[in-house]
């Protein structure tokens, strides 16, 4: 039989895990909708120190008709292509080919096996819509023939937007194949959530070459982006046991609080060990939410 004693002991225990894990709750929002937003700017620094795109007035434009690119070879994975610019949203992103979490917590992604960016078919761009950079938070702004532009070390694509629908988010026909150049943009929505996805269609109007010594393709070949914690796999273990470790060092913590009330060094000592695995176990967690977040 549970005596009062130990019922109190019990809700007492209880209440300080409860407010415990509201204060964990309330730090990982700042972290998640802040922090990783400037983990994915020093993404999107990498990338334009890798590819340098020369700047407007050394671009030679080509006048005459609409000639899309031709195919071009499937791009390594993990490298960038270029940069994606909308003036309506004040957007500048540099974009990378893939699309899995690690890619597009970087930037912007295209999906491998849909048309190069500039050719004749669908090419199809991936972004999130909150936190890593939040890309695409205000693709819902865009109007009908918005002007979008991409700007890759040999050419200058531009494209109109034609539309916006939105589909569920188990609708793949946004990537099928198209006989004309169209840039198809797909993130979440509404924002926060993974239910439906948001499309925005673009047709292609003009392709001009840039001519500059600067940006032969030999100096501008994408290279592959170096191994780091921006592109750690999809694992639910690292939660795991970090949130173990955040409960040991808790109880630890207790402990020695109990023993040693007036030693303000074994305070300080937990403290810093607890303020250091509960990092890395907002890191942990920000890596296994669903890629709408």
């Amino acid at each position: 039989m549970i005596t009062a004693e130990r019922a109190w002991k019990i809700v007492h225990v209880v209440g300080w895990v409860l407010v415990a894990s509201g204060l964990l709750v309330a730090l990982f929002i700042p972290y998640q909708l802040f922090y990783t937003n400037h983990l994915q700017t020093l993404a999107q620094n990498v990338a334009r120190s890798q590819l340098p795109l020369p700047p407007a007035t050394d671009v030679k434009v080509t006048s005459g008709p609409l000639v899309p690119l031709a195919p071009q070879p499937e791009p390594v994975a993990g490298s960038w292509l270029g940069s994606l610019n909308i003036a309506r949203i004040h957007l500048s992103q540099m974009i990378i080919e893939g699309v899995d979490e690690g890619d597009l917590r970087q930037g912007p992604g295209h999906y491998p096996d849909t048309a190069q960016l500039g050719t004749s078919g669908n090419a199809v761009v991936a972004g999130h819509r909150t936190t890593w950079g939040e890309p695409f938070r205000y693709l819902d702004h865009l109007l009908v023939n918005d002007p979008i532009e991409i700007l890759t070390p040999t050419s200058r694509i531009e494209y109109r937007v034609v539309r916006t629908l939105t589909v569920a988010a188990t609708d793949l026909s946004v990537l099928n194949p198209s006989e004309t150049g169209v840039l198809t943009m797909v993130t979440c929505t509404p924002p926060y959530t993974t239910t439906n996805r948001l499309i925005v269609v673009s047709r292609l109007v003009s392709v001009t070459g840039i001519s500059s010594p600067a940006t032969s393709p030999e100096h501008h070949q994408p290279q592959p982006l170096p191994v780091n914690t921006l592109g750690r796999a999809h694992s639910r273990t690292p939660v795991v046991l970090y949130g173990a470790l955040l409960l040991l060092a808790a109880v630890t913590s207790l402990r020695l609080h109990s023993a040693h009330r007036r030693r303000v060094i074994y305070w300080l000592l937990t403290l810093s060990i607890i303020g250091i695995i509960i990092w890395n176990l907002f890191e942990a967690v920000a890596y296994v939410l669903p890629a709408g977040y």
